[in-house]
């Protein structure tokens, strides 16, 4: 009798995945057809977010159909949150503040298919976190291969579904194409446009076939591969890597290594102390370099310091063994100790961006390591609140929440736009407000470049209005492409009178 119902069930469980796997590969055709149409216009805007939203609610509802029998998603919060980034592609139009949240989307779609030995996804560690990371960028290279593979019956579908569907296709456009015919010749003499329209269609070039087809076929695959993925692929958890036995990180060992790193880190400081945090006069006077000139140098390195130390705290700490309460506690001194003197780094950092910024402006270099310098500081802080106090399985979710912070901040933010604002705020005779900069920065900073207009010289401003007004008034491009910063750019130049009588 179990045996009957095993070979009752094993069909019928084929067929529900055969069902659900066409089901996907269906959604996959329909998405690869919305990405050949949307996104290759360029720049994006409005065409990502369209598509990337589209792609949400396919995984939000394929799931909700009762008779593909797929398991519902524990991790639909993550596809809502992949979808409010979709919609800052949008509204923003700065290139790097669309690729970083692209990035962000990428992440939380990717969070979806996260499997985890912990009991929530907020507990896991930093090791399953790059093992799904790597297993998610896997299965979007050969999801859509496993997923015509296995879980497509080829066989049905050609000889119970294929040939009639193909018939009554056949019938349907034999009927269609005298009314079709018909309709489009007249609809062609009314109006010239349609007439163009359809000569164009007409005219495509084998080039122009290819291209539409390889985009197709790309978005199709990566659609495929990540429904595949998060939908029906069976993916196991990744247990925490061994404890290397041979390695020993006892008393001794964690009083040399944070002891030599500890006084290091503490000569720095105590220079800063002296130096940096001294004032213009001290630096003047003991070298060649005037104030801001010293602080010009070494931010970046300072920045690389305090991003290399999370490892090295993270690595120090999973070495340690477990169940000896007093190296723990020994241990968390030392690291404790180092997390304050890397404080005292990043305010060193930090500081030295101050004063480069007031001397020689703000960049988008500058801005946004800035802001991967503040969730530096978040990093940190959340690391003696939990990796110091022995709850390391809340970490890395911890981190993963602060980087996604980070990023609905800087939207929020309009980095260009705070670029021309500072930079106007310290323009004067001994530093020209550097126009040409802030015409290579996105649409996002034209409304505040409209606003401080009056900053430049006569002359200059003929020049960069008469390049503002040929770049954003007359903005006949692709809607696919449209997104609210390329609105209020061309909004604001059309409406500026300053911009209009540059040249009186």
């Amino acid at each position: 009798m179990a045996t009957s119902k095993a070979m009752v069930s094993s069909p019928s469980r084929a067929a529900e995945k055969a069902d659900a796997g066409r089901a996907i590969f269906d959604a996959a055709l329909a998405l690869g057809l919305g990405g050949d149409l949307l996104l290759r216009a360029w720049p994006w805007g409005l065409n990502a977010t369209i598509w990337l939203v589209a792609l949400c609610v396919v995984a939000l509802a394929l799931p909700r159909f009762e008779s593909l029998a797929l398991p519902r998603q524990r991790g639909n919060g993550w596809l809502w949150a992949a979808l409010g980034f979709s919609l800052m592609l949008a509204w923003r139009s700065s290139p790097v503040l669309q690729t970083i949240n692209v990035t962000a989307v990428v992440l939380c779609l990717g969070m979806v298919a996260f499997r985890t030995t912990a009991r929530a996804i907020r507990l896991a560690g930093i090791t399953e976190y790059a093992a799904n990371l790597a297993t998610s960028s896997v299965q979007m290279l050969v999801g859509m291969q496993v997923l015509l593979v296995r879980h497509l019956d080829w066989r049905s579908i050609t000889a119970a579904e294929r040939s009639p569907r193909l018939a009554a296709v056949g019938r349907g456009l034999a009927i269609a194409a005298l009314p079709v015919l018909v309709f489009g010749a007249l609809f062609a003499s009314a109006d010239i446009f349609f007439r163009d329209l359809l000569r164009d269609a007409a005219l495509l070039s084998p080039d122009d076939v290819f291209s539409h087809l390889t985009l197709w076929a790309l978005f199709a695959w990566l659609a495929g591969s990540y429904l595949w993925g998060s939908l029906l692929a069976e993916r196991e958890p990744v247990p925490e890597p061994p404890r290397i036995s041979w390695l020993r990180f006892d008393f001794i060992e964690a009083g040399v290594v944070f002891g030599l790193v500890d006084a290091l880190f503490m000569v720095f400081v105590g220079v800063q102390f002296r130096y940096l945090f001294g004032g213009a006069g001290r630096v003047e006077s003991s070298s060649s370099l005037t104030y801001a000139e010293y602080a010009r140098r070494g931010f970046f390195e300072l920045v690389a310091v305090a991003a290399l130390a999370v490892p090295f705290l993270l690595l120090t700490h999973w070495l340690l063994p477990r169940g000896n309460s007093r190296l723990h506690r020994f241990y968390s001194g030392l690291a404790g100790l180092l997390v304050v003197l890397v404080f005292v780094v990043m305010a060193s950092a930090v500081q030295r961006m101050r004063l480069y910024q007031e001397t020689f402006g703000l960049t988008e270099l500058r801005l946004y390591t800035t802001a991967f310098m503040a969730w530096l500081f978040v990093v940190f802080a959340w690391l003696a609140l939990t990796v110091l106090r022995g709850r390391r399985d809340r970490f890395a979710f911890g981190v993963f929440i602060a980087g996604l912070a980070v990023v609905v901040g800087l939207n929020a933010l309009n980095p260009d736009a705070l670029i021309v604002r500072r930079n106007a705020a310290i323009a004067g005779t001994d530093r020209p407000f550097d126009s040409e900069y802030v015409l290579s920065l996105s649409p996002d900073s034209v409304p505040s470049f409209v606003a401080n207009f009056d900053k430049m010289a006569p002359r200059e401003r003929c020049l960069v209005g008469g390049k503002l007004q040929r770049r954003y008034l007359n903005m006949d491009g692709d809607w696919r492409s449209w997104s609210w910063g390329r609105f209020r750019a061309h909004r604001a130049v059309s409406s500026s009178d300053e911009l209009a009588t540059a040249c009186d």
